[in-house]
């Protein structure tokens, strides 16, 4: 007797699953949308993580690159200073000699 109940309960919970399953995939299909191939290759491009790992490594190589390719480019060094007090006493030297200052 033990043994037809369980099989009875076993069976029965066997439809329950088999009828939710079918209800989601009803409701799964209900909400789908149709993509065109374009869209779809987009959305894959966007959300594939070995895809988007895949850019990322490029665009690191491509940096690498220009920092290599850069390092052999020719360059320039220049540096500036300017001393107020040198100025002032320039001024008041080319004075002091009477000559015209043009600044």
């Amino acid at each position: 007797m033990r043994r037809v109940q369980s099989l009875y309960y076993l069976e029965k919970g066997f439809q329950m699953k088999k009828s939710l399953l079918l209800l989601s995939l009803f409701f799964s299909c209900a909400y789908t949308q149709t993509l065109s191939l374009e869209q779809s290759i987009e959305k894959t491009l966007l959300n594939n993580p070995d895809i988007q790992s895949f850019i990322l490594k490029t665009e690191l190589s491509q940096k690498n690159y220009d920092v290599t390719f850069a390092d052999n480019l020719p360059q320039i060094n220049l540096q500036a200073e300017y001393d107020f007090l040198q100025m002032v006493l320039f001024i008041l030297k080319k004075k002091m000699l009477g000559t015209q200052v043009q600044i």
